[in-house]
C-alpha cells in the first residue's frame, strides 16, 4: 500500500516539475480585468517575441503599420465548461478616412496566438474555429479586412475576408498555435468602428459525476477483491 502511495506522490511531483518547466514569465496584455485587456498597438508591439498573456492565451510578435496609439482589446467572452468551449477575441478600435483624403488608408496587423503550454490540460485544448468580422456605420462601403490564418509552421490554412462589415470564418481546425496577418483598408469617406478576430477553443470536458463515481466503485471493488485473495497471516 505504501509503495502505491509513494508512486502517486512521485507522479504528482513529476507533473509539478514538468509544469514548472513550461512556465514562462509572460506579462499581462493590458488592464488587470481578468476577462478583458484594453491596451494599444504600441504597447502590444513592445512585448516583442516574449508576448503577453490573457486568460489561457499567449499573444506574441505584434507587428504592423497601425498607429502606436491604436486601441486594441484582447478579451475572453465566453466560458462554458459543460460543452467544453470558450471564446477569445482581438479587437482593433475605430479607423476613419475623411472624404477629402484622396487615398485609402491601408494598415497591416500581425501576431501569433497560442494556448499556454504550462497548463496541465494543455494537450486537451485546441483552437477549432476562427472568425473575422467588422462593425461599420450603416450604408458604409469601401472597408475591407483580409486575414491570413497560418499554422505554427507558417502553412496557410485560410484567407478570410470581411467586406463592409461581413463575416468570414474557418472551422474544423485542431491547432494550439496560429499565426495571423491582416490588411485593413478604409477608402476615403469610409469608417470602421471596429474589427474583431474571434477564436473558438475546444476544451475536453471533465468526466461527468456519474462516470467518476463508477470509476471510484471500480477501484474499491478491485481493492476488496485483492484483500480477499491475500493469505491469512499466521
Amino acid at each position: 500500500m505504501k509503495q502505491h502511495i509513494y508512486a502517486a506522490v512521485l507522479i504528482a511531483a513529476g507533473m509539478i516539475v514538468n509544469n514548472a518547466a513550461f512556465a514562462q514569465p509572460v506579462a499581462d496584455c493590458g488592464s488587470p480585468n481578468p476577462l478583458s485587456a484594453s491596451t494599444d498597438f504600441g504597447s502590444l508591439a513592445g512585448y516583442g517575441a516574449d508576448g503577453c498573456i490573457q486568460q489561457d492565451k499567449i499573444y506574441r510578435s505584434f507587428d504592423g503599420t497601425l498607429p502606436a496609439s491604436q486601441p486594441v482589446t484582447i478579451a475572453t467572452l465566453l466560458d462554458i465548461p459543460i460543452v467544453g468551449e470558450d471564446t477569445h477575441t482581438v479587437t482593433i478600435g475605430a479607423i476613419s478616412n475623411p472624404a477629402g483624403s484622396g487615398a485609402p488608408l491601408v494598415y497591416t496587423f500581425s501576431y501569433s496566438i497560442e494556448i499556454d503550454p504550462s497548463l496541465i490540460d494543455f494537450a486537451s485544448r485546441f483552437i477549432k474555429e476562427v472568425t473575422i468580422g467588422a462593425d461599420v456605420p450603416a450604408g458604409t462601403t469601401g472597408v475591407s479586412v483580409v486575414k491570413n490564418v497560418s499554422d505554427a509552421g507558417g502553412g496557410l490554412l485560410a484567407t478570410l475576408t470581411s467586406i463592409d462589415g461581413t463575416q468570414d470564418s474557418i472551422s474544423g481546425l485542431h491547432e494550439s498555435k496560429l499565426l495571423i496577418s491582416e490588411t485593413i483598408t478604409v477608402n476615403p469617406g469610409a469608417a470602421l468602428f471596429s474589427s474583431t478576430d474571434t477564436y473558438l477553443q475546444q476544451v475536453a470536458p471533465l468526466p461527468e459525476p456519474a462516470s467518476a463515481s463508477l470509476f471510484g466503485l471500480g477501484l474499491a471493488a478491485m481493492s476488496f477483491s485483492r484483500r480477499r485473495k491475500l493469505p491469512a497471516s499466521a
